[in-house]
């Protein structure tokens, strides 16, 4: 499909997810600026379902102030969560898996990376290693948060 996006977030369930980016996408998809066809791939360690994901996903997004909800429901059917961990390989093929068996192969990708830097490493070697990195020629990743306020501190 030309017109279509898969976005994986790497941290989904941390708080630049909560505080920013759920309600920029949601933005982003009432001024139509994603795709017509698009998933997002929301990848974390907790243990949850998708629609409980999304139902905190709705949550935060109000937190956020006024917003126009008319498209909130069509906009959340977009969302799948994958429970994984950043630090297995083995993760990292059931998320290829995953996205097989959810169309995502057909797709733009783009895997948006919002952790703490530590774990960039890992993250990338385990993207290359399961074979993620091939899945399509047009394959992005965005780094959102090079620093977090304990990055630096030496107690971590």
């Amino acid at each position: 499909m030309q017109n279509s996006l898969t976005i994986v977030i790497f941290g989904a369930t941390g708080d630049l997810y909560a505080d920013k980016l759920a309600k920029a996408l949601y933005l982003l998809f009432l001024e139509g600026g994603l795709p017509s066809e698009f998933k997002i791939i929301a990848f974390a360690r907790r243990d949850m379902s998708s629609q409980v994901f999304r139902d905190l996903t709705k949550e935060n997004i109000l937190k956020r102030g006024e917003i126009d909800i008319s498209k909130f429901d069509e906009f959340l059917s977009h969302i799948e969560y994958f429970k994984g961990d950043f630090l297995e390989k083995e993760d990292f093929i059931k998320l290829k898996s995953f996205m097989h068996g959810s169309g995502a192969l057909n797709t733009q990708i783009l895997l948006h990376i919002a952790t703490a830097s530590k774990l960039y490493e890992k993250i990338f070697e385990n993207i290359k290693s399961s074979g993620l990195a091939d899945l399509h020629e047009a394959i992005k990743i965005m780094i959102e948060k090079p620093f977090s306020k304990n990055e630096f501190d030496s107690t971590n």
